[in-house]
């Protein structure tokens, strides 16, 4: 047909080129399924993601564990590193500090170790806050050479973990400088990873005194780790009233800064090694009630800063030896309950001796050769 010759409709006032007041494709009230230019269904944590956190975890904590125990899902340190990656929420950082890298697992690794959801009497992340006790290292003059940080605060606890109970940090560096418990319960065994605690001062366990009056008391067993040896900087070892059995390690011989060395009431065996010659900063070495057995070894006699050395109640033999002159600083020795035979006389020499205790028949042929020494035949702990 052929075309109109007017329009078919009359033309609007303005043109319709030009765009609305009101556009008519306005945003919508909810959010389009399109991607915005910046994504958020994936929170940054750390400058990542939590993935590429949890790999960097895995990869430090795969140089901590044995992969043996990684793979046991009941184990503490897979326990540990469930916990550290998917529960706790102080999302710790791995950051480029030697020992902040692993710090907060190996501690998660000892809580889960020695059982501390249900075996702690303190500190737990169950316990409240006020049964758990800060260290306080007020008496001890080398301990506060280190400004320290600490707290009261239970264990997996979405704090800094220098500020759980029973631990304190060189406030300078953020490092673990001190584990102490006493008659906190801690049962299980003491795991090797405590040696990524490089500058370690203090590592004080201690069981419950008296633990044979408590047969609900719950203690450490197993053997000390070889891996102590790798604490460089520790002052103190304590982990007296457990049940700690095997050997003393001769890797304990490499800690040439150790002060105090104090395993009584547990069930180690074994010999006194000639290697404990190296620990030249010796002040006090306590093994009473324990199962060693041997000689002294004449290497004591370099120990030229002890001034304790109490052995009562194990199986040691033969004498005293005659390089015991050489610690001059020696103010008391107790071997009473043992298989020693003999005092040496050079043990009348030692001008600070206050305190000596052996064995009756001991004690009665030592007075025979030594006046000005009293030797006191009662055995008590």
């Amino acid at each position: 047909s052929s075309p109109t010759s007017s329009p078919t409709s009359s033309p609007t006032s303005s043109p319709t080129y030009y765009p609305s007041e009101q556009p008519s494709f306005g945003p919508t009230q909810t959010p389009s399924s399109f991607p915005s230019d910046s994504p958020s269904l994936i929170p940054t944590v750390c400058g990542g993601n939590p993935i590429q956190r949890a790999a960097k975890l895995n990869e430090i904590i795969s140089n901590v564990s044995l992969a043996v125990d990684l793979q046991n899902t009941t184990s503490p340190q897979s326990m540990a590193r469930d916990w550290l990656i998917n529960k706790d929420t102080y999302r710790e950082c791995p950051v480029e500090n030697e020992c902040r890298l692993s710090q907060r697992y190996v501690m998660a690794v000892l809580y889960f170790a020695t059982n501390g959801d249900i075996a702690w009497n303190s500190c737990g992340r169950n316990s409240t806050k006020s049964s758990c006790v800060k260290t306080d290292p007020t008496n001890d003059s080398m301990a506060l050479s280190v400004v320290q940080r600490a707290s009261n605060e239970t264990w997996l606890s979405s704090v800094d973990e220098c500020l759980w109970g029973g631990l304190a940090c060189n406030d300078n560096t953020g490092c673990m400088d001190r584990i102490e418990f006493e008659s906190n319960n801690l049962e299980g065994s003491i795991p090797f990873e405590l040696e990524q605690l490089r500058e370690l001062r203090y590592l004080l366990l201690e069981g419950k005194i008296g633990k044979n009056d408590n047969k609900s008391s719950k203690f450490l067993s197993g053997t000390i780790p070889s891996q102590v040896g790798n604490l460089p900087n520790l002052l103190k070892l304590d982990l007296n009233f457990n049940e700690l059995s095997g050997t003393l390690p001769t890797t304990i011989h490499s800690l040439t800064n150790l002060i105090e060395l104090d395993l009584d009431n547990n069930k180690l065996s074994g010999s006194i090694s000639p290697l404990i010659g190296n620990n030249v900063n010796l002040e006090f070495i306590q093994l009473d009630f324990n199962q060693f057995n041997s000689s002294i070894p004449t290497e004591i006699g370099k120990l030229t800063s002890l001034e304790k050395l109490s052995l009562i109640v194990n199986e040691f033999s033969s004498v005293i030896p005659d390089e015991i002159e050489r610690i001059t600083s020696l103010q008391l020795l107790r071997i009473c309950g043992t298989n020693i035979t003999a005092l040496s006389t050079k043990v009348c020499n030692l001008p600070d001796l206050k305190t000596l205790n052996a064995n009756q028949d001991v004690c009665e042929n030592f007075s025979l050769v030594c006046s000005s020494k009293q030797c006191n035949s009662q055995c008590q702990e």
